[in-house]
Order: structure tokens, then C-alpha cells, then sequence
């Protein structure tokens, strides 16, 4: 395994840990709603922080399952290719998934920028915007890097 490799590695690990810390504490931002709703208590900021950490939880959890090769895919067409075929196919994917990666979390960045300095609030007006949308640029950019070092077995190869 290459030193790269090793390294995006040690990078998934804690990724697997702060997905499991954000889904606990979702299930107690979700708890804390409904008592309060049972209870006639209000706290508004909580369903933006309820919001914002399920999308945590969706992009940061995306980057060791791409890295990993876990997530969904069809694979139908790449095991019915032949190895080289299916090592070209997945090397053009590693390559457009880099790209557009890049592009979100560079846009994002952008834009998570300019709501941080506009002062944007959240839609209950409680809490700054850009602590929702942070997670553009940040899980776009450990995606392209999860994507480079991403690992696929290679398919069967039915051709023999």
C-alpha cells in the first residue's frame, strides 16, 4: 500500500467516529424536539442544527464509503467488461469524480465564504448560515482526495 494510501486511510478512520458522534447526537436533537413539542417548549434553533447535521452526517459519511469502494453502485456493466476494460472504466470515474468534486468544494467554499461575511442566518434566524453549509467544500474536498486513493476489487473476469 502506498504511503498516499496509508495516509487517506488514517484520514477515514476519525471520519467513521465523527459520523457516529453526529448520529447520536441527531437522535438527541430529535428527542429534545418532540419533548418539547409534547412539553409546549420551543427552541427554534434546534431544527436548523437538526437540519444541518443530518447533511453532516450525508457528506461527511460519503467520504470513507467512496474511499472504500462501500457506497451503492451498479456494477453490472463493469463486471461483465472485461479487467482492462473495467480498470479504464473506473480509472475515468476516479477522474470525473476528482473533477466535479473539485468544482463543488471549490463553489462551495466560495460561497460558504460569502455567507460568512454577509452574516447570513439561518432560517430561523438564530444561527450563522455558513455552520450549515461549511460542509460543501470541506466533504468535497475529502472526497476528491477519498476518490484518488479509492480501492475497487477487480471484477471477474468472465472472458477467460
Amino acid at each position: 500500500m502506498s504511503a498516499f494510501k496509508r495516509c487517506v486511510e488514517a484520514l477515514m478512520r476519525p471520519l467513521d467516529w465523527i459520523v457516529t458522534g453526529l448520529t447520536a447526537a441527531l437522535l438527541v436533537q430529535i428527542l429534545l424536539l418532540i419533548l418539547g413539542r409534547q412539553i409546549g417548549l420551543s427552541w427554534v434553533w434546534l431544527y436548523d442544527v437538526a437540519r444541518w447535521t443530518l447533511a453532516w452526517i450525508v457528506f461527511i459519511a460519503a467520504v470513507p464509503l467512496t474511499q472504500r469502494g462501500a457506497h451503492l453502485a451498479i456494477d453490472v456493466a463493469a463486471n461483465a467488461m472485461p479487467r482492462w476494460a473495467a480498470s479504464i472504466s473506473h480509472a475515468f470515474l476516479v477522474i470525473c469524480t476528482v473533477g466535479i468534486a473539485s468544482v463543488i468544494a471549490y463553489y462551495g467554499g466560495l460561497e460558504t465564504l460569502r455567507m460568512y461575511q454577509a452574516g447570513e442566518r439561518s432560517m430561523s434566524g438564530a444561527l450563522p448560515a455558513f455552520i450549515g453549509y461549511g460542509v460543501m467544500p470541506l466533504a468535497f474536498t475529502l472526497l476528491a482526495v477519498a476518490a484518488l486513493a479509492s480501492t475497487r476489487p477487480a471484477p471477474p473476469d468472465y472472458h477467460q
